[in-house]
């Protein structure tokens, strides 16, 4: 029985794996809130290079930041760096150094200002905490391999 000719009432009904018949699945499954809580630790994250997917994006987001006021880059630079600066030391050194892992993109006729190169590494930058990948990570395992 295909999924996609089931009615609403009936597409809760899905057959077990290993089973012949069709068993009412919860559509509301219980959670249960655990006391403890787990609380982000903002010095134990780390900066990386981030380049989309689709390379054809890359020149298409410098442009953006090329064609924005010398003003308004301003802003978004200190607000940007503001965030950035109480977790990474040196965020500066990080966009110039993620500004170079880009720079064929940028085209050659253009004289960029010191706030729109830093502005360039900043959106290929992104923060990324290696204890978070590893919590959410549905491939890892806490039992211990048999044997």
């Amino acid at each position: 029985m295909s999924r996609d000719f089931l009615t609403p009432q009936q597409s809760n009904l899905l057959p077990l794996r290993g089973e012949g018949t069709i068993k009412q699945l919860s559509s509301h499954p219980k959670i249960k809130r655990k006391k403890e809580k787990l609380l982000g630790d903002t010095s134990r994250v780390i900066t990386r290079f981030h380049l989309p997917e689709d390379t054809h994006r890359i020149p298409k987001i410098i442009q953006r930041v090329v064609d924005l006021p010398e003003a308004v880059a301003e802003n978004l630079l200190e607000k940007i760096v503001l965030d950035f600066s109480e977790r990474h030391k040196d965020i500066r050194y990080v966009f110039e150094r993620h500004l170079d892992k880009v720079s064929d993109f940028v085209p050659q006729d253009i004289v960029l200002s010191e706030t729109k190169k830093a502005l360039i590494g900043a959106y290929f930058t992104m923060e990324y905490s290696i204890e978070s990948a590893a919590l959410f990570n549905c491939t890892a395992s806490r039992s211990k391999p048999p044997g």
